[in-house]
């Protein structure tokens, strides 16, 4: 239920981005036809429903489309990436000074947002429900007129009522020429189908009640509906009914509404601005209408898109490594500000070289400091390391280094380096930089060669290991590698192993269990276990054996192996 809150959050974000640049597009629509104002409010919804989208060069989103890592409930140092520098810097910048008095408080915040956000569908659907029925009841008494045309006198306005056999309701007080334009009016919707567009409209204001820009974004496109559907009766009835067709509208602009809430009829509303609109209408020329229908082509495909987020395509290469650059800055801001040390120079550099073994030992580090491990899916070789060089703090002046990892246009990883990618300090945490490299050797446990491991880092102060080819856990051989760590706040403890197939970067390619345990209850409430790739169409057909191996594990197995490792370092801690 959280993921899928942060999801539909996440969707809420982006759509709020479009709606804002539809209605300044709006303003400069305000002479065309209204259809075009009413298409154009398609695309958030369609956005504020469906996840996916495509990429295109043309794309008009400039910011990322998952702004809250929906793995950020476990993050040590919750952080969003919205692409907008300034918002993150000072959203960061707050979330790391929560997490630092009071531990991460997303998971809490998320745990509280998603009920709330349950409870308010519920809420809403009940009303709906209920005004639905209490509709339904006063026009039991309506009769019929003509197919699907009825009157009743417990209306004062006219609507819409139905979804797959729609019928149009009328009060008794029009005469016979308002009742000719209404009902043409209201058969123009059914025509168009708006009758469904808006029951679904109000089924997604429902889903993001809580943000109040798809609110305006649902009463701005009801207006546009009913200003285009008047437009399409003057064309279709001809100029000359404007006037009367007005006063038609203007007697109805008293009649009270009785069908606020109920998402399957809608009516009359605005009836100023319709009187307004209609009496300014006149047919569009043929150029207003291409132009019109151009803008609405250009910011659908600008709007449902995203922008590539591969690195190494050739049209926007420079652009692309210009904001890799720009976010892994922001990133080091962040991580030096909080953890106390001076970047020698803001202009980072990018390594030419794309090393998996460096990735993958990035990827350990990152992990033990909160970055998700989802980060690191499915990147390939569309990503970038950018480094900066950090002010010397050790008493033998080693050179120390920050590289940042940015991929699909977000920062996924980021880890510090003494000596360029000295092995021994692999797994060494951003705090331990605060200290000196003498302090840092005195505040880690460090274990090579033995029957429990070949190499294995502890971190007391983090609670964390690094280990490499642990050898007390049978599903992964004697060669793998991975990290634990303890969250003492929410009492949890994470786990991710790699299994290596045997393949020159050791366990990088190979079958990966990642898992959460509350200590609590010793109970796993989260688990993912992700498959070797196909080594066949990487070109190395001498391990296609290990193709696709996956390493799955019970629920059991999995608690056997977290309560091991929590011994383990309770056993560290007394060492």
């Amino acid at each position: 239920m959280e993921k899928l809150f942060l999801q539909v959050v996440n969707m809420s974000i982006t759509a709020t981005y479009i709606i804002l640049l539809i209605i300044v597009v709006r303003l400069f629509l305000k002479k065309a036809p209204k259809i075009f104002s009413y298409l154009l409010w398609m695309i958030p919804f369609i956005r504020l429903t469906i996840p996916i989208s495509i990429e295109s060069v043309f794309s008009l989103i400039t910011i990322n489309k998952e702004t809250i890592p929906t793995n950020i409930i476990y993050n040590q140092t919750p952080h969003i990436q919205s692409g907008i520098t300034a918002l993150d810097a000072t959203v960061n910048k707050a979330l790391t000074t929560t997490a630092a008095t009071s531990g991460n408080p997303i998971h809490l915040w998320v745990s509280v947002g998603s009920k709330l956000w349950v409870f308010g569908i519920i809420l809403l659907l009940g009303f709906s429900v209920l005004t639905t029925l209490r509709l339904l009841k006063k026009l039991q008494s309506a009769s019929l007129v003509k197919n699907n045309v009825y009157k009743t006198d417990l209306i004062e306005t006219p609507f819409v009522f139905g979804l797959i056999k729609p019928k149009i309701y009328l009060p008794m007080n029009l005469t016979e020429k308002e009742e000719a334009y209404i009902i043409n009016h209201e058969e123009t919707h059914i025509r168009r189908f708006d009758h469904i567009i808006k029951f679904f409209a109000f089924i997604i204001v429902f889903i993001h009640w809580f943000n109040p820009v798809v609110w305006l974004a649902f009463f701005l496109m009801s207006d546009d509906m009913e200003l285009s559907c008047d437009e399409a009766v003057i064309q279709s009835m001809g100029k000359d009914v404007k006037k009367d067709y007005s006063s038609s509208l203007l007697s109805l602009a008293s009649g009270k509404q009785i069908i606020g809430g109920c998402p399957v009829a809608f009516g009359q509303n605005n009836p100023k601005g319709r009187i307004k609109n209609i009496l300014n209408y006149k047919k569009p020329k043929t150029w207003v209408v291409i132009i019109g229908i151009m803008v609405v082509l250009g910011l659908t495909l600008g709007f449902l898109s995203n922008r590539p987020i591969l690195f190494n395509n050739k049209i926007d290469e420079a652009l692309l490594l210009k904001e890799a650059k720009a976010l892994a800055l922001d990133e080091a801001k962040l991580i030096s500000d909080q953890h106390g040390f001076t970047i020698n120079s803001l202009e980072g550099e990018v390594m030419p070289a794309k090393d998996a073994d460096v990735l993958e030992s990035i990827k350990a580090v990152s992990i033990q400091v909160g970055y998700p491990e989802d980060n690191f899916k499915k990147i390939k070789n569309n990503y970038e390391i950018v480094r900066f060089n950090v002010l010397e703090m050790s008493k033998e002046k080693e050179k120390i280094y920050l590289d940042v990892v940015v991929a699909n246009r977000k920062v996924i990883g980021a880890a510090l380096w003494v000596n360029d990618h000295t092995p021994k300090v692999n797994a060494i945490t951003y705090q331990n930089f605060i200290l000196d490299v003498d302090h840092i050797q005195q505040q880690t446990l460090v274990i090579t060669d033995t029957d429990l491991a070949d190499d294995l880092i502890y971190h007391p102060q983090e609670k964390s290991m690094y280990v490499s080819n642990l050898k007390t856990v049978e599903e992964f051989s004697v060669k793998n590698e991975g990290s634990v760590a303890i969250d003492l706040k929410q009492n949890i403890l994470i786990l991710q192993i790699t299994k290596a197939t045997g393949s020159v970067t050791g366990a990088v390619d190979g079958p990966r269990v990642h898992f959460v345990m509350d200590l609590n209850t010793y109970k796993i409430i989260e688990k993912e276990f992700i498959p070797a790739p196909n080594y066949d169409q990487l070109g190395l057909s001498e391990l296609s054996e290990y193709s696709e191996e996956v390493v799955e594990l019970s629920n059991a197995r999995l608690v056997e192996i977290g309560k091991y490792f929590e011994t383990l370092m309770d056993e560290f801690e007394t060492e």
